[in-house]
């Protein structure tokens, strides 16, 4: 495992809190790091706060949202720096792949014109015909079928699997230090999935612009706790806006500290280990947030101090004072 360095860290966030209009408190007090060539996986329930996360490191939340705490990346303070600063750090320093593919193109642009705009958008250099034969090597190498047909096809012409690995292609083509990848295989079957990933994984690997550059990380958000266990060099687990457990991904995975996570593992499907089993109740409304632990409700071990006083802290990786042993 990659562990942060401190001084050297991709991405750092810290005490990151942000609530929409209407008061839901959908991050409250995330503190990561990431390091360079580290993939950190961020897992969790739809609702959990995953998307708000990714959305908050590149300042793409909606102005209504109210935002407290930092985000650094590569040394910069995302929401410190003016607007315009803001939209050069987005495709130069760090790239987005969303999670639905058919809202991140144009329908009247051809798929390879998508990956030679978001190359030609910082770099000026790169015009004419070898960069359409880039673009149509970078598709080739993402497992597109007849490449150079494809690229010049329509959005509409390609399947949803497809369009995800163009949008990967386009949120790479600058060799990002760093690569925000929301839900990014939802479009694509399971073993599709993980070599699709483990590929880009290792294309940021080996774009460094010079021989001194450290390898690009990537921030993984997905639900998938499968494909994170086989990509991810740490794994993350959100509930209710915070981060409940972090670690080594094989740790996590293999053995669970948080009530949460362990649901979680329960409940995902894996050969010789019997039939998954369901994660019962829903996560609490977060307008406002619940006192204590906001698992408490479903959770077994849960004490009657867990749902009072503050939310707990991460202590040893794990914020559970029952597993930690700090409960009163």
């Amino acid at each position: 495992m990659r562990a942060p360095a401190a001084g050297g860290a991709v991405l750092t966030v810290r005490d990151l809190h942000v609530t929409y209009a209407g008061g839901v408190q959908a991050l409250r007090g995330i503190d990561l790091q990431v390091a360079p060539g580290e993939t950190l996986a961020v897992v969790g329930e739809s609702g959990c706060g995953k998307s708000t996360l990714a959305t908050a490191v590149l300042r793409l939340l909606p102005a209504s949202a109210a935002v407290r705490g930092s985000v650094d990346l590569a040394g910069i303070d995302v929401y410190a720096c003016p607007p315009g600063a803001a939209k050069r750090i987005r495709g130069q320093i760090a790239g987005l792949v969303v999670q639905d593919p058919m809202s991140a193109f144009n329908p009247v642009m051809r798929v390879g014109e998508h990956v030679v705009e978001a190359r030609r958008l910082h770099s000026r250099q790169a015009a004419g015909q070898a960069l359409w034969d880039w673009t149509v090597g970078l598709l080739r190498e993402l497992r597109i079928p007849e490449p150079e047909r494809r690229a010049r096809q329509y959005p509409h012409e390609w399947s949803g699997g497809m369009l995800q690995r163009a949008a990967i292609a386009a949120a790479s083509v600058n060799r990002p230090r760093l690569l925000l990848a929301d839900e990014p295989t939802a479009s694509l079957d399971a073993s599709l999935a993980v070599d699709v990933v483990l590929g880009l994984r290792e294309r940021l690997h080996t774009q460094a612009r010079g021989a001194d550059e450290a390898p690009a990380a990537m921030l993984l958000i997905t639900h998938q706790l499968g494909l994170a266990a086989q990509v991810a060099d740490r794994l993350a687990v959100m509930y209710a806006g915070r981060v409940v457990e972090v670690g080594a991904a094989a740790a996590v995975i293999g053995r669970p500290r948080h009530p949460y996570t362990r649901a979680l593992v329960a409940a995902m499907p894996r050969p010789g280990a019997g039939l998954p089993e369901p994660l019962e109740g829903e996560l609490p409304p977060l307008t406002p947030a619940p006192p204590g632990c906001a698992f408490s409700a479903r959770c077994r071990l849960a004490q009657a101090a867990c749902a009072a006083g503050p939310p707990p802290p991460l202590v040893d990786g794990v914020a559970c004072p029952v597993v930690t042993g700090a409960a009163a």
